[in-house]
């Protein structure tokens, strides 16, 4: 489990603090952050591996192991909110649990464990709030396109006149790791990268652990640091020189690299396929590395309706 802060006894802080939890197919995460002048301010991050959509693309169901990994993790995040005396919180189930047989169930027993419902979520509500965290986090960049790997599925979301297009594709760095075949599934989707191809304006930015992991196996990052992350732009031809070079070492030795998560390891070389598979097919020179992401936007969301 990475942590920004150390825990400890509840904070006093001049500015109310926000939770919001993101139960994902990989791995569950949370963000414990204020709103101070207009921007975020981070108090608190977690994530822990669970993996609790190992395996769904064959059976159906969710991982028996990793549902109760997941819930031991939602009881110590429960422990966490409280001790910072967060009061408005917000958590939401993507991939995995949206298309579970079992999901439903597991999002009644995700949210006993937490103290508060676990909503599921659209592959396109997902998307929208990946691009409001993101968009928010760096604007300097006019023109977002935003590409969310995830474990199940991968968003793709940007702003047009007529307002936010958001498309989600059925490919995730651990549904790609058991299936490679579904490299033919992106071929369905031409008309979109076409569409996009025209789009030269639109940079490319980001989000996901296949990405963030990748800024910090690029700066050989013994410790993760978010702010060297945030913001760090890597050329096609070295997320290709990447992907080849970690694709050829056995798992034990990925495993060692600096930079990436051992938890990560195995599936690390499906989620750089599935970007620059995006790269190409959409020509984009580079991508953008970004921190603020889906936790981010749900903090935005529950500061603006104050």
């Amino acid at each position: 489990m990475r942590k920004m802060v150390q825990q400890g006894e509840k904070q006093q802080l001049s500015a109310e603090c926000y939770g919001a939890v993101d139960v994902g197919t990989n791995s569950i995460r949370l963000l414990v952050a204020s709103v101070e002048e207009g921007k975020l301010a981070t108090r608190d991050f977690a994530l822990e591996s669970t993996r609790i959509g190992e395996g769904i693309a064959s059976s159906g169901f969710l991982h028996p192991v990793g549902k109760e990994r997941s819930l031991e993790v939602l009881r110590r995040y429960r422990l966490l909110l409280g001790k910072w005396g967060v009061k408005k919180a917000r958590a939401v189930a993507t991939s995995a649990v949206r298309e579970a047989s079992d999901g439903r169930d597991f999002a009644r027993e995700a949210g006993e464990a937490l103290g508060f419902p676990v909503e599921i979520i659209s592959g396109e509500e997902e998307a929208y709030l990946s691009f409001l965290g993101a968009a928010r986090g760096l604007p300097f960049i006019a023109h977002p396109l935003v590409i969310d790997i995830g474990g199940g599925s991968t968003e793709l979301v940007w702003m047009e006149k007529e307002g936010i297009r958001v498309y989600s594709l059925p490919a995730g760095a651990v549904r790609w790791t058991e299936n490679p075949a579904l490299r033919k599934a992106l071929q369905e989707w031409e008309w979109l990268f076409e569409d996009l191809r025209k789009q030269r304006e639109l940079v490319l930015v980001g989000l996901g652990g296949t990405v963030t992991s990748l800024a910090a196996i690029d700066q050989a990052l013994k410790f993760y640091r978010p702010e060297l992350v945030h913001g760090y732009r890597l050329p096609r031809a070295k997320v290709r020189c990447w992907r080849d070079y970690l694709e050829s070492l056995p798992l034990s030795e990925r495993q060692r690299i600096p930079g990436l998560q051992p938890a990560r390891a195995d599936i690390i070389v499906a989620g750089l396929s599935i970007l620059l598979e995006i790269m190409e097919r959409t020509e984009k020179a580079q991508v953008i590395a970004a921190e603020s992401d889906l936790l981010h936007g749900l903090v935005w969301t529950l500061a603006e309706t104050e």
